[in-house]
């Protein structure tokens, strides 16, 4: 069961990447839950006639719910808007077997630190349905009964992906947790040098985390900043969906 492309690899075959960005992003600041104003609208309505005519049309659907600017799989902002308010009560509805895909996956983005606001952008799960999703996980877990221990070779750990060799714009490249890279700012790090504290950019503006040391390449070094914190940072907590 495929959930969601969290690195959108169809976009290469969207259409939309031949057409104009004005009929896309008509309305570029506006509020998804209001309705778009008639001029924006009728821009609007021009694009999701393109889409309907996009081989990757479903795939765009599936993978967009969470954006909140912008005509995306033939829906404007409002629409998803929309869609996005009665997930929590849809969840309830799906059948078993989604709902636990997609209970154990919300829960481990959730477990690997991930924000709510980011889980919505690349799931299109909102806070409310996501937290639904994990409570449904945890119960699920309680459930089960415990398995029979069973011995089996240790596998290979998985090798991580390997920085950028050019350098970023900024101090560093960080590797998430969740497999993406981006270039980041260096904020300070722990007295014993296993955590360091950047600062990088989602599609929602500047995000501040606490990432391994292994996880950080300073490609521009900075003058060692030490940093107190209160907790751990690995204790830190930070498709279709409409069918």
């Amino acid at each position: 069961m495929v959930l969601y492309d969290s690195a959108r690899r169809w976009v290469a075959s969207a259409i939309c990447r031949e057409e104009d960005d004005k009929l896309f992003f008509a309305a570029a600041g506006g509020l998804p839950d209001k309705k778009p104003a008639r001029a924006a609208q009728a821009l609007y309505d021009q694009a999701k006639e393109i889409c309907q005519d996009c081989p990757v049309l479903r795939q765009c659907q599936r993978d967009t719910l969470g954006e909140e600017y912008g005509v995306y799989g033939g829906r404007d902002p409002h629409e998803r808007y929309l869609i996005r308010q009665k997930l929590a009560k849809a969840v309830k509805g799906w059948p078993l077997q989604r709902r636990l895909a997609w209970a154990e996956e919300i829960h481990r983005l959730r477990a690997d630190g991930m924000l709510w606001k980011d889980i919505q952008t690349f799931t299109g799960i909102t806070k409310s349905a996501g937290e639904l999703l994990v409570r449904i996980w945890d119960q699920h877990l309680e459930e089960q009964e415990a398995p029979e221990v069973v011995e089996i070779p240790t596998p290979e750990p998985v090798a991580k992906k390997p920085f950028p060799a050019r350098p970023g714009r900024r101090h560093a490249w960080v590797r998430h947790t969740y497999g993406a890279m981006s270039d980041a700012w260096y904020r300070g790090q722990t007295a014993d040098g296993k955590w360091v504290y950047m600062t990088t950019f989602s599609g929602r503006g500047q995000v501040h985390k606490w990432f391994p040391a292994d996880d950080v390449h300073l490609y521009r070094p900075q003058a060692v900043v030490i940093l107190n914190y209160r907790a751990r940072p690995d204790d830190q907590r930070g498709h279709d969906l409409t069918a």
